[in-house]
């Protein structure tokens, strides 16, 4: 994620920002500001209230991001509450699904490196990038390999 949408996200929702969100990359902003918006929507802080209204949690890895939000610290919720928090970390989920997590364009699919490293979900655009990439990295080992075996 850019300094600025840190800066921006984080002094517009205070009250449910986590720094588990600096692990999202920039393609996935958009989902990121729409579930603060989401938790926002559905427990606003009460005016001098400095602390979480939601606690939330963001886990990041190989292509996915989950979102875990409780609603226990939220007092006497109701269930529509509990259901508009559930709601909104599944918009979540399926938004980082749907985006390139480079440029936040709608994914086609999830990329995994051919040397078993790095995946993620990416559009036509990425994929097509990576893929030139790693066919000039391919070739370039074929290259070396050769040249040893003649050595």
């Amino acid at each position: 994620m850019k300094k600025e949408d840190i800066k921006r996200l984080s002094d517009q929702y205070p009250h449910l920002w986590s720094y588990s969100l600096l692990t999202l990359p920039e393609g996935w902003t958009a989902a990121a500001e729409q579930l603060l918006a989401d938790l926002h929507a559905v427990n606003p802080p009460a005016e001098g209230y400095y602390g979480h209204t939601i606690p939330l949690h963001i886990l990041h890895d190989r292509g996915f991001a989950m979102a875990f939000a409780s609603v226990s610290d939220m007092g006497p919720g109701t269930p529509e509450q509990a259901h508009a928090v559930m709601t909104a970390v599944g918009r979540f989920r399926k938004a980082c699904c749907n985006a390139c997590e480079v440029c936040g364009q709608r994914s086609v699919s999830l990329y995994k490196e051919y040397t078993g490293g790095n995946q993620q979900m990416l559009c036509q655009a990425h994929i097509d990038e990576r893929l030139w990439k790693s066919n000039v990295d391919i070739r370039a080992d074929l290259i070396w390999q050769k040249g040893d075996d003649h050595d």
